[in-house]
């Protein structure tokens, strides 16, 4: 359908992509030319999932530990991605689906729906920053 050089030069971030929707969708992105960068909380789920996506696709794709429900860890890996150039794309596929008392749900829905995700605000602020567009868009 697509030809497979379509994502050539694009670097897109997926957020839990070391599982299910996210792992696929790496693939797919990595497959038609895009370098991959999935991000997660487990060094051995991500090292394995990269293996997987770089065999499947024959594309690239790299691996960074991260929380993104943790502002700090979001930052030192934006700052690690950027070392190599600056994203062209994300996917924000992390789950919040951790177990919370009923306080906390609020904030977790909040965080997840109510307005940008911490994700979206770093990734936004260091494109801008880097002189691209300031606005996540389609490939």
């Amino acid at each position: 359908m697509f030809s497979g050089d379509v994502l050539k030069g694009k670097r897109i971030l997926v957020t839990g992509g070391g599982t299910g929707l996210g792992k696929e969708m790496s693939v797919g992105f990595a497959a038609h030319g895009a370098r991959v960068f999935i991000c997660g909380r487990r060094q051995e789920v991500l090292d394995n999932a990269v293996g997987e996506i770089r065999q499947r696709s024959g594309g690239q794709a790299d691996a960074v530990v991260a929380n993104v429900r943790d502002p700090d860890s979001i930052e030192k890996m934006m700052a690690d991605i950027w070392v190599t150039g600056p994203l062209t794309g994300l996917v924000n596929n992390a789950g919040a689906n951790f177990l919370r008392r009923p306080k906390a749900c609020r904030r977790a829905v909040t965080t997840q729906f109510g307005r940008r995700s911490w994700m979206d605000r770093f990734t936004l602020r260091r494109r801008a920053g880097s002189g691209g567009s300031p606005r996540v868009s389609p490939a």
